[in-house]
């Protein structure tokens, strides 16, 4: 993906420098930049092939045009290499000299120890050829006149997202709190505290005076049984007189 400059130059965001045995390297973490939005610059073989004043001036117009420098290597006799020393510290003395702004990254194997880089890109930004994928954009996107990658597109939305959910269920919440207080009070006024707790009160008052009356009846009628049973003991002795004596 290219772009084209207000003066009708060519303008890329990255430039990315690698030998050509790391090509394979660099052709995927050009197709990763490409596929979110970025004008980025790989120099092919068949532009290897031309001569070498060509080939020069078209790698300083690319350097010109663009606004970040990425370096992808494999070991670090391919970033000692002439074409790649050549291109990186082209850009690194611009920045240095304050001439052009941007970001100097590398995007280096397992097979490259930090230690072992120039000075110039050992104080930079550098990422595993693994893992670079999950942070280069955000040094890639910075300046109001970046295009703004995919994924930090995505990720805005989703924040946006997530920011309107929170403030949903904050005015649920508030929504249920509020008719939780109207129903509330409406109870209240229908049933006021003191009848609401004088109902059982009154339950077991009415119980306690039952179970009395029912003690007292049962005591009563203990009480009877026992003076009839005494009155029948009082009673005197009626002889029983035969029939056939009254006749005779």
């Amino acid at each position: 993906m290219n772009a084209v400059g207000d003066n009708g130059r060519m303008k890329y965001d990255v430039f990315i420098s690698a030998k050509r045995e790391d090509y394979n390297l660099a052709k995927g973490v050009f197709r990763f930049l490409v596929d979110n939005g970025l004008s980025v610059f790989l120099a092919n073989a068949e532009l290897r092939k031309i001569g070498m004043s060509q080939y020069a001036e078209a790698i300083d117009m690319a350097l010109d045009a663009a606004k970040h420098m990425i370096v992808v290597a494999s070991c670090i006799d391919h970033i000692r290499s002439s074409y790649v020393h050549y291109e990186w510290s082209v850009f690194s003395n611009d920045l240095k000299s304050g001439y052009r702004s941007g970001n100097l990254l590398t995007i280096l194997t397992d097979e490259v120890h930090l230690r072992e880089l120039p000075p110039s890109l050992r104080h930079q930004q550098s990422y595993c050829i693994d893992t670079y994928q999950q942070e280069i954009l955000g040094y890639l996107g910075k300046g109001e006149d970046e295009v703004f990658p995919v994924k930090q597109r995505l990720t805005r939305n989703g924040n946006k997202q997530a920011r309107r959910a929170i403030n949903l269920m904050l005015i649920v919440g508030v929504l249920i709190g509020f008719c939780s207080g109207i129903i509330v009070e409406i109870w209240r006024s229908r049933f006021p505290s003191s009848q609401v707790t004088s109902v059982p009160t009154d339950l077991l008052k009415a119980k306690e005076g039952e179970t009395r009356r029912m003690e007292a009846i049962y005591e009563r009628a203990q009480k009877q049984n026992v003076e009839n049973k005494l009155d029948k003991a009082l009673q005197p002795l009626v002889p029983v007189v035969d029939r056939h004596e009254m006749t005779e």
